[in-house]
């Protein structure tokens, strides 16, 4: 028996003796079915088992062989990838997410064991390849992913931006001062952002924030005024 792939090409070779000088191959599941060249090439397009039957001549004489359920056409896997969300030069290195079926592997610059460091990878447009293998069957999917300089984030104490208690268990304090509309985002260390909030402050503005039962680690609060995006970084720190 040969295991093939969906749309994959099987070679045929005849391996007959005595001098055979017509073929007659007939491929059950086949393209093409049949075919009387000595050594045809098939594709298989669907799934299934399927028996491949040859007759040869030498002009006199006639032999023909049955191979039943010799060819076993597997599926190729159905492969998704969702989409990146951009992120930072500085960020740290954080596990790829959002490939199915679960178990396959990601490559890609910056990529190393399932791991993207935004560092190591560079400020640009990367591609991120997921592959996944069944039944010795290979499919894959390519999402880009954006490294931003993020240079449009300032980290200063022009509004007076603070986070209070930092690292926090999960709940804490913004703090920040200045007069107008102002959009506050949290992101995780995907990009992912796990809180947003319109906001209007006034002179001296403090903001109560909850991030209880959110996993560990460094989130990036993002504060966005009517010119500029102010940033700050909180670690989370659930006992």
């Amino acid at each position: 028996m040969t295991e093939v792939c969906e749309t994959n090409e099987v070679s045929f070779s005849d391996a007959s003796v005595g001098g055979a000088t017509s073929w007659n191959w007939t491929f059950e599941g086949g393209d093409p079915a049949t075919s009387t060249d000595q050594n045809p090439i098939v594709t298989y397009n669907n799934i299934g088992t399927y028996n491949v039957e040859l007759e040869v001549s030498d002009g006199t004489e006639t032999n023909s062989v049955l191979m039943e359920d010799y060819i076993t056409v597997n599926a190729v896997p159905v492969v998704e990838l969702q989409q990146f969300d951009d992120v930072c030069v500085g960020w740290p290195e954080f596990e790829l997410t959002g490939g199915t079926p679960s178990g396959g592997v990601y490559s890609g610059t910056g990529v190393e064991n399932g791991m993207f460091d935004p560092g190591t990878a560079g400020i640009g447009t990367h591609t991120i390849t997921y592959t996944y293998v069944e039944n010795n069957c290979e499919n894959s999917v390519d999402q880009d992913i954006y490294v931003d300089a993020c240079t449009g984030i300032i980290e200063s104490n022009e509004i007076g931006l603070n986070v209070f208690p930092n690292p926090t268990s999960g709940e804490f304090e913004l703090q920040l001062i200045y007069n107008g509309a102002v959009s506050i985002k949290v992101y995780n260390m995907l990009g992912v952002s796990v809180y947003e909030q319109e906001e209007n402050a006034s002179g001296k503005f403090i903001k109560p924030m909850d991030l209880k039962g959110m996993e560990n680690g460094i989130y990036f609060i993002s504060i966005q005024t009517n010119d500029k995006t102010y940033g700050k970084k909180i670690k989370l720190m659930n006992n």
